[in-house]
């Protein structure tokens, strides 16, 4: 079996299988800025968390944990060679951030300043944005997205669908913010967009 390297993602793989026979695959595009105080930046994403949903159940809840895209470039994520059947994102995960940062001129000592890195845990309008069936054999398209995380003094209290993705956050993750939709697209033209890129994402191993 062939594999086409890729960014590593979150320490999860830095390799892209070839597609398994009669499983499923998607694809997402994903910004996150968090909003602090009149101030909006862009944040790092080294994973889509993404849930599935039972065929016949109303709600957005999964009765499984979130499952962690396993391929990424720029800011497109694939959860490949997954099991058919309704999918939903709802989760980004921030990686830590370090910074040194020396103090005075030439001999003197630095300092390092770290940030730790955040579960971005998405609201149930955005959730239900992101739904789509993922048929075997076909690369299904979620969309392009601009998700806004609030710092923890300026966020909204979450949802019942936040509630339950807090609750099966990664252990090694333990902050979260909560991030509301800020741009969606959907349409023909950001699909074709994004599978004319997912071919140079993913190599000739068959993914067609």
């Amino acid at each position: 079996m062939g594999f086409v390297i890729m960014e590593c993602i979150g320490c999860l793989s830095n390799v892209v299988p070839a597609p398994v026979p009669q499983s499923a695959h998607i694809g997402i595009a994903l910004s996150s800025r968090t909003l602090i105080p009149l101030k909006l930046f862009e944040q790092n994403i080294t994973a889509i968390y993404f849930a599935r949903l039972e065929d016949n159940q109303s709600d957005l809840i999964s009765k499984l944990p979130p499952i962690p895209s396993n391929a990424k470039s720029g800011n497109r994520f694939y959860l490949l060679n997954a099991l058919p059947g309704r999918y939903v994102a709802v989760a980004a995960l921030e990686p830590p951030n370090v910074r040194v940062n020396a103090a005075g001129g030439p001999g003197s000592v630095g300092y390092v300043n770290r940030t730790p890195g955040s579960y971005v845990v998405f609201s149930k309008p955005l959730v239900a944005l992101t739904e789509v069936k993922a048929e075997p054999g076909r690369l299904v398209f979620m969309g392009n997205f601009i998700v806004k995380a609030y710092v923890k003094l300026g966020e909204p209290d979450p949802d019942e669908v936040q509630l339950d993705t807090i609750s099966h956050k990664p252990p090694e993750n333990p902050s979260y913010n909560l991030g509301s939709v800020s741009k969606a697209e959907q349409g023909l033209d950001s699909r074709q967009q994004f599978l004319l890129k997912a071919k140079g994402d993913l190599g000739e191993l068959g993914w067609g």
